[in-house]
């Protein structure tokens, strides 16, 4: 029975090849998405486990042990830390001495750039950025006498820890020394505690979500007591997610056009054998047989496909990966483990193929064998053509709306095919065009974040902080702003604390419109308005130059200027001039909540947005908070600036390698040694976010080119078929004058009419969500894609035209009039 299945197959060799390449360019897609999205997901996992630790988060202080927890919890890995006090390195600098075990090291993916982690009582490995102040030219293998919470021991350095703690996620009540992470290394045995809570690294299995809510649950069931590990969520596994969203969508669509176009082939390959089939049964052939017959005949044909689709595969692969993302790299295990998933795929796939074939031979077993020779050259009435052939006068009109409504349901599902295919391809152009409208134009960049959370409460209106805000130093960013590479910094100052307060009296329209802009109220304090939203700018002499050019202020001592983005050209805006406001803090301290207030003369009011210049050319605008600007002198000896939270860093063009390399090393060094904060390089970040939406478009793309192809393939094979069921017909017609060049004009038109009507579909729904939502390129911008989307469509279709036309030159009437017997 093989053996006649292989025959019947292989006499047909057309048909074998068309549905071959059909099912092999289906199975190629779905396998090489899925596995080129793997490969893609695995890269920005390892990448963020790299700079951020695996764990899923963290447990402060529980009184829960190491065994209890992994005992209680279902697939979890955990790791225990202790902190034992702080050290001072330097004025600036403070380092937390504590210890990992094995299991958080390696949860924690730490690294040593040197040397080992400690083992013995007085063994220590540092952190690489606390080697500075007293530690500075601390190498492997001396011995330093340090302070270690209120011991003084003689401790050797064995190893040097690649810098991690800056970039992990830290409590919203962070606490240097109480409940961060180690900078200083000791073994366990150096110090015996008595401690009767615990802290522990945790990591859950499973996809982000389910990682994300075993997280919420263990933090629920100890009362809060840590937190989940935000970047590596944010920066890693949510992004991981994304993209598993992106790649089940398009292998879902993928495969329900596979369906679709499989099914077609299928259907149209068992109606050419029921002449074959018919012969089957007369010579005694049973159901049971034919079924056999026919699952060998898709054996052959899925063996066939998926060994044609393997170089399609490793082809789609690297396209998709070269296109989008470029990094990771491919380790044995994970390659056995994309190859096991890759053959479930297949094997899948052959399922779907055998449930399709006998399907479909199901559909013909209860033909009889007269019908089963006669049933393809029989034409029977379509109902949806009789009901509107009323409506068409000329013979030609008539037959093309026919051959249209032969098929009703392959006739809409093409339409919807073509039209949800092209607009898949725009909107992933659209997407990757918006994310990335306005990149080009903003120079290379640094955004640095010194706390992205901070605990506090609101006390009489003011706003009070749990603990007192991290910062860079005033002499870090000098440093920095001296680099030859840096063009210009945006410093914003940390005064998250600090209100602004004027008296009702002094208050103008301008700042009565931004205070109601703002809040639905007056808010205040001891008699005085609180101004909210505001954002104060420190300047020194060299930051004048911008200021200068609106007016010339002789004396900035004690003094500020206003610049509300309210406009006005009142006089009555001046009238603040020469008052006092007064700026705010109220803050804990060991003796109890103080409060420091520091009076400063209004020395002019600019009624228009604070803007600062990068270069000659280029200006940026502040229009989204009240700015209020001091210079640094005023601002320290007032109490109330300490340093920075934020650092927006523009760099000079066309930067040397060796300038780039120096920069970036000082950018890090000033980050690396507050824990919890940001360091954004900004053109990785672009880089990051762009090949998201790289990826998009390129699965947007496969999944376009993919669906034309086999939807050519199936329109054409259902024009063939349509031809073959009026074959008579077309010979009467040519035996009255008809010539076959009218014919293949026929279903030239035919085939037209699905690409217009198509065209007029998604043209609507096109245009109604550019309408929507508003996109920062031009309608006409990106109508250029859909008329490239229809062009590509309507090449491939001619081809399928032209084949078809040589079919009908090649018969004679004769041939197309002889009924078989």
């Amino acid at each position: 029975m093989f053996r006649l299945g292989a025959r019947m197959l292989f006499s047909r060799k057309k048909w074998l090849l068309i549905m071959t390449f059909s099912i092999a360019i289906a199975i190629a897609s779905i396998t090489s998405i899925f596995t080129a999205s793997q490969f893609v997901k695995k890269a920005v996992i390892d990448k963020a486990e790299e700079m951020y630790g695996s764990h899923t988060g963290f447990l402060t202080d529980v009184s829960a042990t190491k065994q209890k927890m992994l005992k209680e919890n279902k697939k979890i890995a955990v790791g225990e830390y202790e902190i034992l006090g702080k050290m001072n390195i330097n004025d600036n600098v403070v380092a937390t001495v504590g210890w990992m075990d094995k299991d958080a090291i390696a949860i924690g993916n730490l690294k040593l750039n040197d040397g080992r982690f400690p083992r013995s009582f007085n063994e220590v490995a540092i952190e690489s950025a606390y080697l500075k102040g007293k530690l500075k030219h601390w190498k492997i293998g001396e011995k330093r006498r340090l302070t270690v919470g209120n011991k003084k021991i003689s401790l050797t350095l064995v190893g040097i820890v690649e810098n991690y703690s800056a970039q992990w996620s830290v409590p919203v009540d962070f606490e240097k020394g109480v409940n961060d992470f180690p900078n200083i290394f000791v073994s366990k045995k150096a110090f015996v505690e008595n401690n009767n809570t615990h802290n522990f690294l945790v990591r859950f299995s499973g996809n982000s979500q389910k990682a994300s809510e075993r997280m919420s649950t263990l933090l629920d069931l100890y009362n809060q007591q840590g937190n989940p590990n935000s970047q590596l969520f944010n920066n890693g596994l949510n992004l991981a997610s994304t993209i598993t969203f992106l790649s089940v969508f398009f292998q879902i669509f993928i495969l329900l056009l596979s369906l679709f176009s499989i099914s077609t082939l299928f259907l149209y390959f068992i109606r050419n054998q029921h002449k074959k089939i018919g012969i089957m049964k007369a010579v005694g052939f049973n159901n049971r047989t034919l079924y056999k017959l026919y699952i060998y005949q898709t054996l052959i044909i899925f063996l066939l496909s998926s060994i044609c689709s393997i170089p399609f595969v490793f082809l789609f692969q690297k396209l998709i990966i070269h296109f989008s993302y470029r990094s990771g790299f491919l380790d044995f295990l994970f390659f056995i483990k994309l190859v096991a998933m890759a053959l479930i795929i297949y094997v899948m796939f052959f399922a779907i193929l055998l449930t399709i074939s006998l399907t479909t031979v199901k559909k013909v077993n209860h033909l009889t064998v007269n019908e089963l020779l006669t049933s393809f050259s029989t034409s029977k009435s379509n109902k949806y053509y009789d009901s509107i052939s009323k409506y068409f006068n000329s013979f030609y009109q008539k037959q093309l709306a026919k051959q249209v409504l032969m098929y009703p349901r392959q006739f809409i599902l093409i339409i919807l095919i073509v039209s949800f295919s092209v607009l898949t391809f725009i909107f992933a152009n659209y997407f990757q065009k918006e994310n990335l409208y306005g990149w080009d134009n903003i120079k290379s960049k640094y955004y640095l974040n010194s706390q992205q959370l901070f605990g506090f409460e609101i006390v009489q209106n003011l706003k009070v902080l749990h603990r007192q805000g991290l910062i860079y130093s005033i002499n870090d960013v000098e440093q920095l702003e001296k680099h030859p590479g840096v063009l210009y910094i945006e410093k914003i100052p940390f005064m998250e604390d600090v209100e602004t307060l004027i008296d009702l009296q002094a208050i103008t329209p301008s700042l009565t419109q931004w205070i109601y802009h703002t809040d639905s109220h007056y808010k205040k304090y001891e008699g005085k308005v609180i101004i909210p939203n505001v954002r104060y700018v420190i300047f020194d002499k060299h930051d004048m130059n911008d200021l200068i050019t609106r007016k010339k202020y002789r004396e900035t001592k004690e003094k500020v200027i206003i610049f509300n983005p309210i406009h006005s050209n009142s006089e009555e805006e001046k009238s603040l001039i020469g008052k006092n406001i007064s700026l705010i803090k109220m803050y804990n301290s060991s003796s109890g909540r103080k409060v420091k207030e520091k009076d400063l003369e209004v020395l002019d009011v600019m009624n228009e947005p604070y803007t600062y210049k990068i270069n000659q050319t280029t200006k940026m605008k502040n229009e989204d908070y009240l700015t209020i600007a001091m210079d640094k002198e005023t601002a320290i000896e007032s109490g109330l600036f300490k340093g920075y939270s934020e650092l927006y860093i523009f760099t000079k063009k066309d930067l040397s390698q060796e300038k780039s390399t120096n920069l970036d090393k000082q950018v890090k060094n000033i980050t690396s040694t507050v824990p919890g904060s940001l360091m954004e390089d900004i053109t990785s970040v672009i880089r990051d976010n762009a090949n998201l939406f790289n990826l998009f478009k390129v699965f947007g793309a496969l999944l376009f080119f993919v669906s034309i192809l086999l939807t050519t393939i199936s329109m054409t094979i259902i024009l063939f078929s349509k031809y073959q069921l009026q074959k008579r017909n077309w010979g009467i017609y040519l035996s009255l004058g008809m010539s076959k060049k009218n014919i293949s004009t026929f279903f030239f038109c035919e085939m037209l009419s699905y690409i217009v009507i198509s065209m007029i579909f998604s043209w609507f729904i096109f245009s109604v969500a550019i309408f929507i939502l508003h996109p920062r390129y031009s309608y006409f911008f990106y109508a250029k894609y859909f008329f490239l989307a229809y062009f590509i469509i309507f090449c491939p279709m001619l081809i399928g035209g032209a084949l078809l036309k040589s079919i009908i030159k090649k018969q004679s009437i004769a041939s197309i009039l002889r009924r078989e017997e």
